[in-house]
């Protein structure tokens, strides 16, 4: 499928239909990551939507839009206007009920998770969106190798340079801070790393899953000792043969009653 997207266009989506799934069937959001830079839509925006249908979910791949051009609020704005018409799509197809989980990887998984904390936040209203009355709000967040730090020994400096700019506002570093932006508001989440990821360190994830248990959050965690970064979740990759089929068990267990 062609993406109908250019660098200037908000939150363009390519839906992956599972026209075999059941009524309620939940989507599943994929955001590739690129370090808010450029996006690896194959990797981590098609095969995770194709791995999903197989899986017996509806998919989607959300293209948004990055830096150098764009900053924060614009991606932000982009992922809710990608809930907000995932959900008008579902009314249209009859099934408005359907719940949407978002996955993020990488710097995409900063962009879903930063969602997941900052759906109730007013920044993500504005007049370009007309369905500002739709909740953005996902009933799940699933994240892969997730930049959650943007601030401190931990952070992913290219993530936020290209998010916020050279020079970013302090509140912007507090607010997109994932592990300090996590409450009770944040859906049930799969977290997955590799400990020897060399560039978005797997503290990342792990302090993300403090914050969730600190919250009352529900979460799963899924660490495993080898592969770097960037790994997707094609089966025969080393480090990424299993975690995409647990991710997916997870999510069938949490949303399909």
């Amino acid at each position: 499928m062609t993406p109908l997207y250019d660098d200037d266009t908000p939150a363009a989506i390519d839906f992956h239909w599972n026209d075999g799934a059941p009524a309620g069937t939940p989507v599943v959001l994929c955001f590739p990551g690129g370090g808010y830079q450029m996006l690896s839509v194959e990797k981590e925006g098609l095969t995770p939507a194709r791995l999903a249908n197989a899986a017996g979910f509806h998919a989607a791949v959300v293209h948004y839009r990055l830096g150098p051009d764009h900053h924060h609020p614009a991606q932000l704005r982009d992922a809710a206007r990608a809930v907000r018409l995932t959900r008008r799509a579902l009314r249209e197809r009859g099934d408005a009920d359907a719940p949407v989980a978002l996955l993020g990887f990488s710097a995409g998984g900063h962009l879903a998770g930063s969602l997941a904390c900052l759906h109730h936040d007013p920044v993500i209203n504005t007049t370009d969106d007309p369905h500002t009355d739709i909740s953005a709000r996902p009933e799940a967040l699933l994240m892969a190798y997730p930049v959650t730090h943007l601030h401190g020994p931990l952070a992913h400096a290219g993530s936020r340079i290209h998010l916020l700019g050279d020079d970013p506002e302090s509140a912007d570093l507090l607010r997109l801070n994932l592990p300090d932006a996590v409450g009770p508001q944040v859906p049930p989440t799969f977290l997955f790393h590799t400990a020897a990821d060399p560039y978005v360190v797997a503290a990342n994830t792990l302090d993300f899953a403090a914050a969730c248990l600190r919250h009352h959050v529900p979460v799963d965690v899924c660490l495993t000792a080898h592969g770097g970064h960037g790994l997707g979740c094609e089966p025969d990759i080393p480090g990424a043969d299993a975690w995409f089929d647990t991710a997916m068990a997870w999510l069938r267990r949490t949303l399909i009653t």
